[in-house]
Protein backbone atom coordinates (compact mmCIF):
# COMPACT_ATOMS: atom_id res chain seq x y z
CA UNK A 1 0.00 0.00 0.00
CA UNK A 2 2.76 2.59 0.98
CA UNK A 3 6.29 2.26 -0.13
CA UNK A 4 8.44 4.52 2.40
CA UNK A 5 11.16 4.18 4.70
CA UNK A 6 9.98 4.39 8.37
CA UNK A 7 13.28 5.05 9.79
CA UNK A 8 16.26 6.09 9.06
CA UNK A 9 20.24 7.83 10.69
CA UNK A 10 18.98 11.36 10.79
CA UNK A 11 21.99 12.49 13.06
CA UNK A 12 24.77 13.93 10.80
CA UNK A 13 28.40 13.78 11.94
CA UNK A 14 28.05 17.72 12.21
CA UNK A 15 25.33 17.26 14.39
CA UNK A 16 27.39 14.82 16.71
CA UNK A 17 30.20 17.27 16.92
CA UNK A 18 27.55 19.83 17.53
CA UNK A 19 26.57 17.82 20.70
CA UNK A 20 30.01 17.02 21.89
CA UNK A 21 31.27 20.48 21.81
CA UNK A 22 28.19 21.74 23.77
CA UNK A 23 28.46 18.57 26.25
CA UNK A 24 32.53 20.17 26.37
CA UNK A 25 31.48 24.07 27.80
CA UNK A 26 32.64 23.97 31.54
CA UNK A 27 29.38 24.44 33.53
CA UNK A 28 26.74 23.70 30.49
CA UNK A 29 23.34 22.48 31.30
CA UNK A 30 21.90 19.74 30.09
CA UNK A 31 18.27 21.09 30.47
CA UNK A 32 16.71 23.91 30.12
CA UNK A 33 19.56 25.98 29.10
CA UNK A 34 20.11 28.80 26.63
CA UNK A 35 19.97 26.69 23.20
CA UNK A 36 16.54 25.23 24.95
CA UNK A 37 15.40 29.29 25.13
CA UNK A 38 16.31 29.87 22.04
CA UNK A 39 15.26 27.25 20.44
CA UNK A 40 11.66 27.98 22.11
CA UNK A 41 11.72 31.87 20.73
CA UNK A 42 12.29 31.30 17.36
CA UNK A 43 9.57 28.45 17.28
CA UNK A 44 7.03 30.69 19.08
CA UNK A 45 7.87 33.54 16.70
CA UNK A 46 7.61 30.95 13.59
CA UNK A 47 4.37 29.95 15.21
CA UNK A 48 3.15 33.57 15.61
CA UNK A 49 2.55 33.11 19.50
CA UNK A 50 4.45 34.67 22.50
CA UNK A 51 5.65 31.54 24.37
CA UNK A 52 6.61 27.96 23.86
CA UNK A 53 7.43 25.09 26.55
CA UNK A 54 9.57 22.32 25.42
CA UNK A 55 9.02 19.26 27.76
CA UNK A 56 11.11 16.09 27.77
CA UNK A 57 8.78 13.84 25.68
CA UNK A 58 5.14 13.56 24.30
CA UNK A 59 3.86 12.09 27.30
CA UNK A 60 4.79 14.75 29.52
CA UNK A 61 3.14 17.61 26.79
CA UNK A 62 0.02 15.35 26.68
CA UNK A 63 0.27 15.46 30.53
CA UNK A 64 0.44 19.59 30.44
CA UNK A 65 -2.20 19.77 27.65
CA UNK A 66 -4.42 17.70 29.72
CA UNK A 67 -4.36 19.35 33.18
CA UNK A 68 -4.82 23.07 31.44
CA UNK A 69 -7.80 21.86 29.52
CA UNK A 70 -8.87 20.79 32.96
CA UNK A 71 -8.33 23.69 34.75
CA UNK A 72 -9.88 25.76 31.84
CA UNK A 73 -12.48 24.00 31.12
CA UNK A 74 -13.08 21.36 34.22
CA UNK A 75 -13.81 17.44 33.79
CA UNK A 76 -15.43 16.32 30.82
CA UNK A 77 -15.01 13.91 27.27
CA UNK A 78 -12.04 14.21 24.68
CA UNK A 79 -12.07 13.16 21.75
CA UNK A 80 -9.24 11.11 21.02
CA UNK A 81 -8.14 9.29 17.81
CA UNK A 82 -7.63 5.17 17.65
CA UNK A 83 -4.17 5.22 16.51
CA UNK A 84 -1.35 6.92 18.62
CA UNK A 85 0.59 5.94 21.85
CA UNK A 86 -0.79 5.17 25.28
CA UNK A 87 0.34 8.51 27.17
CA UNK A 88 -2.87 10.19 24.24
CA UNK A 89 -5.15 7.97 26.58
CA UNK A 90 -3.46 7.76 30.33
CA UNK A 91 -3.24 11.43 30.74
CA UNK A 92 -7.05 11.75 30.09
CA UNK A 93 -7.96 9.29 32.12
CA UNK A 94 -5.74 9.68 34.95
CA UNK A 95 -7.10 13.15 35.68
CA UNK A 96 -9.84 11.97 35.25
CA UNK A 97 -11.60 13.44 32.49
CA UNK A 98 -13.41 10.90 29.81
CA UNK A 99 -11.89 9.54 26.32
CA UNK A 100 -14.24 9.36 23.24
CA UNK A 101 -12.27 7.45 20.94
CA UNK A 102 -12.51 8.28 17.04
CA UNK A 103 -11.53 5.86 13.99
CA UNK A 104 -8.90 6.97 11.73
CA UNK A 105 -8.56 7.04 8.19
CA UNK A 106 -5.93 4.38 6.70
CA UNK A 107 -5.02 7.08 3.35
CA UNK A 108 -3.42 9.94 6.32
CA UNK A 109 -3.57 7.41 9.89
CA UNK A 110 -5.52 10.77 11.06
CA UNK A 111 -9.04 11.44 12.07
CA UNK A 112 -11.17 13.49 9.97
CA UNK A 113 -13.58 16.28 10.57
CA UNK A 114 -16.61 14.24 9.23
CA UNK A 115 -15.46 11.42 12.41
CA UNK A 116 -15.12 14.15 14.89
CA UNK A 117 -18.52 16.12 13.96
CA UNK A 118 -20.56 13.44 15.48
CA UNK A 119 -18.92 12.63 18.64
CA UNK A 120 -19.40 16.49 19.40
CA UNK A 121 -21.64 17.40 22.07
CA UNK A 122 -22.11 19.52 25.67
CA UNK A 123 -19.82 17.52 27.49
CA UNK A 124 -17.15 17.77 25.03
CA UNK A 125 -14.08 19.98 26.22
CA UNK A 126 -11.05 18.67 23.72
CA UNK A 127 -10.24 16.84 21.04
CA UNK A 128 -6.43 15.22 20.76
CA UNK A 129 -5.27 14.87 17.45
CA UNK A 130 -2.03 12.48 16.72
CA UNK A 131 0.09 12.80 14.46
CA UNK A 132 1.52 9.63 12.71
CA UNK A 133 4.27 8.24 10.67
CA UNK A 134 4.77 12.37 9.21
CA UNK A 135 1.07 12.60 8.21
CA UNK A 136 -0.02 15.91 10.05
CA UNK A 137 -3.60 15.31 12.00
CA UNK A 138 -4.77 18.85 11.90
CA UNK A 139 -6.00 20.91 9.00
CA UNK A 140 -7.21 24.85 8.90
CA UNK A 141 -10.96 23.52 8.98
CA UNK A 142 -10.38 21.10 11.78
CA UNK A 143 -8.69 23.93 13.78
CA UNK A 144 -11.84 26.51 12.82
CA UNK A 145 -14.13 23.50 13.66
CA UNK A 146 -12.62 23.21 17.18
CA UNK A 147 -13.02 27.03 17.92
CA UNK A 148 -16.65 26.33 18.26
CA UNK A 149 -16.15 24.03 21.35
CA UNK A 150 -14.94 26.64 23.82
Amino acid sequence: MFKWQLINDSITKEDKEALINHINIDGVRFTQGSKVKEFEDVWSEWLGVKHSVFVNSGASANYIMVSIMKELKGVGEVIVPTLGWVSDVSAIVNLGLKPVFVDVLLETFSTDLEKIRPLVNENTIGITLVHCLGFNAISNELAESCQQIQ
